[in-house]
């Protein structure tokens, strides 16, 4: 009877051990799989039986080990910047810079953010596209098409830099957001033309104003355009040489 007994015994003590063991093993397991993502962050795993990502959103997640692999943590915030000014070249050779804005850069699809692109270098990749987005159009464009003259000082055309911001950001849509999962979207606030161009444009400008102004003074004084410009060439000898 007392080896019965002792049998039970030691029966039931390796259960209870080993229900004890598995219920450890069990915890640990469940610790080892159980993610918090914090708001505004995504998290991003990867089935190694499948290989197909997926994207834990902010909350409590349990995967499982070994068959589930955490890959990166995204942000989901806007992440605006205001890069360097771009330079780029027109379509008659002018070398311009264009000044701009990006006012959203924000992660919309964590799994294609994650792994269709190098995330850490998200910024630099997007600025490089943006500029070439800029070359594209401005190469279809002449100085012409965007310089306007007001006054004597030279303006960039209002019209000009909306469609510009436009197209790029249209770019933006299916070159960036729709391959990389990452919303971005640009604002141009100028356009910087060269000192020598502005002094071309501004000389011109001036000379301009002038030929009107000798058109005016001709009308009234009777006499053709090219006489009074004569006549103001002579004046300008003798007052130079300090005639009265």
């Amino acid at each position: 009877a007392e080896e019965d007994v002792m049998y039970y015994f030691v029966i039931i003590s390796l259960i209870l051990t080993a229900g004890l063991f598995v219920a450890a093993i069990g915890i640990l397991f469940f610790k080892e799989g159980l993610i918090e993502v914090n708001t505004m962050r995504a998290v991003v795993c990867k089935n190694l039986w499948t290989g197909i990502p997926f994207a834990l959103n902010p909350g409590m997640h349990q995967i499982i080990p070994g068959i589930h692999k955490k890959i990166m943590e995204v942000t989901l915030e806007n992440e605006p910047s205001d890069p360097q000014i771009c330079n780029v070249i027109t379509g008659d050779g002018v070398s311009v810079g264009i000044d701009y804005i990006i006012y959203t850069q924000k992660v919309v699809n964590p799994v294609k953010a994650a792994t269709e692109i190098d995330y850490s270098k998200r910024q630099s990749l997007i600025v490089n596209r943006i500029k070439a987005f800029f070359q594209d159009q401005m190469t279809k464009s002449s100085t012409e098409d965007f310089i306007m003259k007001e006054g004597l000082k030279t303006k960039i055309k209002k019209d000009f830099l909306d469609d510009l911001e436009k197209a790029v950001n249209q770019s933006l849509v299916d070159n960036v957001e729709n391959q990389w999962g990452i919303r971005g979207e640009i604002q141009v606030q100028n356009i910087e033309l060269p000192e020598k161009l502005k002094e071309v444009v501004e000389e011109a400008a001036t000379a301009e104003k002038e030929g009107e102004r000798i058109r005016i003074k001709a009308a009234k004084a009777g006499v053709p355009p090219w006489l009074m410009t004569v006549g103001d060439i002579v004046y300008d000898i003798f007052r130079a040489k300090g005639g009265k």
